[in-house]
């Protein structure tokens, strides 16, 4: 009984105070040591976790690649040039902007808009993004000779004649997926709807993403792909005009199709210039970005 005892005294005080000989004594440590030790298990083969998640990782990656739309309009498609007023980069602007004639789409006082040739005026700015201090600016700074608000100038579409527009007014200048604007144009019925996927990420704040804006005529009986994205930085597309610009009847569009919150990329749609089936055809497209 006063074995036992000591045994248990021996283990207590092995588990309680840190491991040594000169707290066990030489009676408790000897008879620890004569304790069946159990049996040593075997070494299991390790699985590597980290390496595990990031296969997993890289299969989740790849499949939401694979479910991912395709950026629209392309970036490789050929565009005429596109510019509107205010201040540039240099690299922004056509080097021969001053020494040609553009059109330009202009919005009046009593809120009509209408189309005309002019030309640039252009003068130096400083650039607080390229600039080292104001002394040697290199900004470019885009007005023309009219009073009249500018939307847009453009070059090399063709044969775009001057004259007034007709345009289409009160319209959302986002569409969200899930979300749609109708309205009548000579006789036509045409909806603006997107697809895609929202996701709340607090408040009023939301993110999209594989995002797809589409122009239908007549319920269904033309529907065409103005735009579509996989995903924004703080950013989403945005209508500017919708109206007949080049006067042949049919709808078109401007639209803002940049993807991220510090650049502008104004987009020209004409319906002047399809082929097939579709509504539209991007003939436009600038990039312009801020810092």
């Amino acid at each position: 009984m006063r074995i036992a005892l000591v045994v248990v005294i021996a283990l207590v005080l092995s588990h309680c105070r840190p491991a040594g000989p000169a707290d066990r004594g030489e009676i408790g440590a000897s008879i620890v040591n004569e304790l069946p030790q159990p049996p040593e298990e075997e070494e299991q083969p390790s699985i590597k976790r980290e390496k595990v998640e990031i296969q997993l990782d890289t299969v989740k990656n790849e499949v939401e690649e694979l479910a991912m739309v395709e950026v629209f309009p392309e970036e490789d498609t050929p565009f005429g040039n596109v510019l509107t007023s205010g201040e540039f980069h240099k690299e922004e602007i056509p080097d021969d902007a001053t020494n040609s004639r553009w059109l330009g789409l202009f919005l009046s006082a009593n809120g009509s808009y209408y189309t005309k040739t002019t030309t640039l005026i252009t003068s130096t700015v400083f650039d607080p993004v390229m600039d080292a201090d104001e002394s040697d600016p290199s900004g470019i700074k885009i007005s023309t000779p009219e009073a009249d608000s500018v939307i847009i100038l453009v070059q090399g579409m063709g044969d775009l004649q001057s004259g007034a527009v007709d345009f289409i007014a009160d319209f959302p200048k986002v569409i969200l997926p899930d979300e749609s604007f109708e309205f009548t144009y000579k006789d036509h019925f045409y909806r603006l709807f997107a697809r895609g996927e929202k996701e709340q990420i607090g408040g009023q704040w939301y993110t999209t993403r594989n995002y797809e804006l589409f122009l239908e005529r007549d319920q269904e009986e033309r529907i065409t792909l103005l735009s579509s994205f996989p995903y924004f930085d703080d950013s989403e597309i945005v209508l500017l005009f919708i109206g007949d610009i080049d006067q042949d009847g049919g709808i078109d569009l401007i639209i803002d199709n940049s993807p991220k919150y510090n650049s502008f990329s104004p987009t020209l749609y004409l319906s002047g210039f399809v082929e097939g089936d579709v509504l539209v055809k991007p003939v436009g497209m600038s990039h312009f970005f801020g810092c």
